[in-house]
């Protein structure tokens, strides 16, 4: 932020940098080849094709739980399924499930107008990528059973 700096006075850098306070992101830089490596050997379409097996899983099973309302029927969801449970507040669906060991997020989830125009208060989400598994899938639907 500071290009000069004393007891009495002190140099702003030229904008951006004047705002850009600390250390560069140095360890991220560093592992963003790798990560880009890993991904191109396993290939794009590869994980693309594996998340939305993986999403259509988890949506199919949660639409098994009576209590439960997906947000969205999108066949082109990749990576999320969004949902509210009927009697619960979205940030008491995200916190029962903490004490689960499952980990969701909750609250309008940078869609304030969407779930505005929805007449939604916020949904809960959860989040999947290539790595995960059917298993934890079943986990977050049987942490419901545990719930109701």
């Amino acid at each position: 932020m500071v290009s000069s700096l004393s007891a009495t006075t002190h140099e702003w850098k030229p904008l951006p940098k004047k705002f850009e306070a600390g250390t560069e992101a140095i360890a991220e830089i560093v592992a963003f080849g790798p990560a880009l490596e890993y991904w191109r050997e396993l290939g794009l379409a590869n994980i693309e094709a594996a998340e939305r097996r993986l999403v259509q899983y988890a949506t199919d099973r949660l639409r098994e739980i009576p209590e439960i309302e997906i947000v969205g029927v999108s066949s082109g969801r990749v990576s999320i399924v969004s949902f509210n449970v009927n009697g619960m507040k979205p940030q008491e669906v995200e916190l029962a499930l903490d004490g689960e060991g499952v980990i969701v997020r909750s609250g309008t989830l940078n869609a304030r107008t969407l779930m505005r125009r929805l007449g939604l208060p916020g949904a809960v989400r959860a989040a999947f990528m290539f790595y995960n598994t059917e298993a934890e899938c079943d986990r977050l639907c049987e942490s419901f059973r545990r719930l109701s």
